[in-house]
């Protein structure tokens, strides 16, 4: 989880630098992942280095020295072995150990078998038992059969076989042997493991008190030894993976944006191009000069911005063009950039006229005019209409609702009053 930090950051600058994201939200972005990867970090050192203040004597399984770090106030770190002394049992105790162990192993090595005469379910063969840590080594005469952990191999016949069973108890320097002759029958061992552990868990908490402040989980279940264990929530990893989605997701939310202010730029532009022409149209019957009239039109808007009227698009582009003009631009260059800003057929169209009517030195541009502007009003009233059926589409529902309402207001009395 330590690398997912990185990982985003890296992520998260690549996207910053292609445009898909602000600076603000990069480094909001940037700070999570910061507090993920540290909290990362923190979790493995904690993971690694578990603060110790004693060792538990040591038995004879676990005889021998444990490798510890231990470090100073001052920072000084060292690695040392240290020797825990063993739990020396008393002899008379280690005795009774061992035949209190073994007079235990009768009822805890079946399992769930009912007895020794038909073993089908694996055995519990423990390696500890009893008050003081007694050693169990197991054997059988029959390890094709049975292995060394209980456990019954495929092949065994349906008649059965004979095992001989052997149980080798010691603690400290005595022993005690333990044999019994057991007959072992194909296994019926299945996915009952997981109900076993289960029922194991619930029997072994059933008797507790409600002062209880712990819930204890079986060391072993059906014959089988259990090692438990909990996979810890990396809270750092979490952050650094939220950092990378909320990343990933204001480029989705920046590109839909983008695409409704695209969609509704152009709507803009084809509601304004039917007026645009008009003017054009009106100006240019007056005598007036393209250059001069593109001049007239960007001054009035400018006048309208003045008075608190909103920024039009395609205004802005005629505004532009009448800059470049000024700016030496030459005339054709300036309405080619009006129709590339505009960006959408209609206007590449009227640049491509306008520039036209400049080489021709204005012949035959009044006919074509009127032509575009009346299809230009003629789309506008169909794209009306579309919108005006697209609105009715939408009432449908809360009209129908409506019905509903009143037909219950009607119907409702009249079933009450039958």
């Amino acid at each position: 989880m330590v690398f997912i930090a990185p990982a985003a950051a890296a992520v998260l600058m690549i996207l910053y630098r292609r445009g898909h994201m602000e600076r603000k939200l990069l480094l909001i972005l940037l700070a999570l992942d910061l507090i993920g990867g540290s909290l990362s970090v923190k979790e493995l050192i904690a993971e690694d280095h578990q603060t110790i203040t004693e060792l538990p004597m040591n038995t004879l399984e676990e005889a021998g020295s444990i490798t510890l770090d231990v470090e100073t106030d001052a920072g000084e770190q060292y690695a040392l072995d240290i020797d825990a002394p063993e739990q020396i049992w008393p002899e008379a105790d280690v005795h009774r150990f061992l035949q209190t162990a073994a007079g235990e192993l009768e009822a805890v090595v079946l399992g769930n078998n009912a007895s020794f005469d038909r073993v089908e379910w694996n055995l519990n063969l423990p390696d500890e038992l009893g008050e003081a840590p007694v050693q169990i080594e197991w054997y059988t005469d029959q390890p094709d059969f049975l292995d060394f952990d209980g456990i019954i191999l495929p092949g065994v016949p349906e008649k059965g076989v004979e095992v001989n069973l052997t149980a080798e108890l010691s603690l400290q320097d005595q022993t005690e042997t333990w044999q019994r002759k057991i007959t072992v029958f194909p296994t019926r061992e299945t996915e009952q493991i997981r109900e076993e552990i289960l029922y194991q868990s619930r029997e072994l908490n059933k008797n507790a008190s409600k002062e209880e402040t712990v819930y204890r989980l079986p060391e072993e279940a059906a014959g089988r030894k259990l090692s438990w264990s909990r996979t810890e929530e990396s809270g750092g990893g979490i952050l650094s993976v939220l950092a990378l989605i909320g990343g990933c997701l204001s480029v989705m939310a920046g590109r839909e944006r983008a695409e409704k202010e695209r969609a509704a730029r152009q709507e803009e532009l084809l509601k304004d191009y039917p007026e645009l022409l008009s003017k054009i149209q009106l100006y240019l019957s007056t005598g007036l000069g393209m250059r001069t009239i593109f001049k007239r039109i960007s001054g009035e808007y400018q006048a309208r911005i003045q008075n608190g009227s909103p920024r039009r698009h395609a205004y802005e582009a005629v505004g532009r063009a009448v800059h470049q003009m000024e700016s030496g631009v030459t005339e054709l260059e300036a309405y080619d950039e009006f129709g590339k800003m505009c960006g959408i057929p209609c206007y590449r169209g009227l640049a491509l006229l306008l520039a036209q009517n400049l080489k021709k030195g204005g012949a035959g541009i009044m006919p074509q005019l009127e032509r575009e502007v009346q299809e230009s009003f003629e789309t506008r009233k169909r794209r009306a209409r579309a919108e005006g059926e697209k609105t009715t589409v939408r009432l449908l529902l809360p009209m129908a609702m409506m019905l509903m309402v009143v037909m219950g207001l009607i119907l409702i009395p009249a079933f009450l009053s039958i």
